[in-house]
C-alpha cells in the first residue's frame, strides 16, 4: 500500500509580511534567491523579524539547504503569533522527515498541532510519520514474502527441468536399449537365415551334386562302362584276328 505524504511548505504567512510582499512574488516563481535577499533586505530596513525569518526559512527550505531553513525559523519561533510559529513547527517538521530524522520531526508535528489542532495537514502528516515503521515493515515482509515465492518458484522449475532432464535421459537409455536388442535381433535373424541357407545348399548339394563331383554310384557306373569299353576293344581284336586268318586260308585255297 502506497502512504501518500503531504510536504507542504507553508506560505501563507509570508502574505502578511508585508502590504506588498515582493518576497512572495519571487518565492512563487521559484526566485527563491531574490526572495532570501528581499527578505533579508527587510530585516535590514528593521522589518518584523519573525515573518521575514519565516520567508527566509521557507525560501532555504525549497533551496534544500535544510540547516539554513532550520536556523531561520529557529529565529521566526521569537513571535506572539502562535499561527505563524505553528506554520513554522509544520515546515521543520517537513524538514527533518526530508532528512530521514523522523522521530524529530514528530516532535514538531505535534508542536504545531498543540498551537493549531485543526492543522489537517499537520495532523496526516504525523500519523504517516508515526506509523511509517510499520508500513516499512509490512512492505519488508512483503518483499521477504515475495522473494521467497520466487525462490520456490525457482526451485520448483529447477526440480522441474531436472525431472525433465531425467526423463529424457531415461527415454534415451531405453531407445539405445531398445536399438541394441533390434540390433541383436537382426543379428540373430541374419545369422539363422544364413544358416537356413547354408542347410537349403547343403540339402540341394546331396540332392543334386555339382557338375565335376560324382557320387560312388556314378563312378562304379563309369568304371563298370570302361570295363565294357575295354571288352568290347578286345572282342573286336579278337574278330578282327579270325578276319585276318580267313583271308589268309583262303588264299591258300585259291592258288591251285
Amino acid at each position: 500500500m502506497m502512504i501518500r505524504f503531504i510536504f507542504l511548505i507553508v506560505t501563507s504567512a509570508l502574505t502578511f509580511v508585508f502590504a506588498e510582499d515582493k518576497g512572495l512574488t519571487h518565492f512563487k516563481k521559484g526566485e527563491f534567491d531574490k526572495a532570501i535577499a528581499y527578505y533579508e533586505s527587510a530585516l535590514a530596513e528593521g522589518a518584523s523579524s519573525d515573518k521575514a525569518h519565516f520567508g527566509i526559512g521557507t525560501s532555504e527550505l525549497n533551496k534544500g539547504d535544510m540547516e539554513k531553513a532550520m536556523e531561520a525559523f529557529e529565529r521566526a519561533l521569537d513571535t506572539n503569533d502562535d499561527a505563524l510559529k505553528a506554520k513554522a513547527y509544520y515546515n521543520m517538521g517537513n524538514a527533518l522527515f526530508n532528512a530521514q530524522r523522523n522521530e524529530e520531526s514528530l516532535a514538531f508535528y505535534r508542536k504545531a498541532l498543540e498551537l493549531n489542532p485543526n492543522d489537517n495537514d499537520a495532523k496526516y502528516n504525523y500519523e504517516m510519520v508515526r506509523y511509517q515503521p510499520e508500513q516499512q515493515q509490512e512492505e519488508q515482509q512483503n518483499q521477504d514474502s515475495n522473494s521467497e515465492d520466487e525462490n520456490n518458484q525457482e526451485k520448483q522449475d529447477q526440480k522441474h527441468e531436472s525431472e525433465q532432464n531425467n526423463e529424457e535421459q531415461q527415454e534415451d537409455k531405453q531407445r539405445g536399449e531398445d536399438d541394441q536388442q533390434q540390433e541383436e535381433n537382426e543379428s540373430e535373424s541374419n545369422k539363422s537365415n544364413k544358416e537356413e541357407k547354408g542347410n537349403e545348399e547343403q540339402s540341394d548339394q546331396d540332392t543334386h551334386p555339382e557338375q565335376g563331383e560324382s557320387s560312388e554310384e556314378e563312378k562304379e557306373e563309369i568304371r563298370n562302362a570302361e570295363q565294357i569299353l575295354d571288352a568290347l576293344k578286345e572282342d573286336e581284336k579278337i574278330l578282327q584276328k579270325r578276319q585276318m586268318s580267313r583271308v589268309k586260308s583262303r588264299k591258300l585255297e585259291k592258288d591251285w
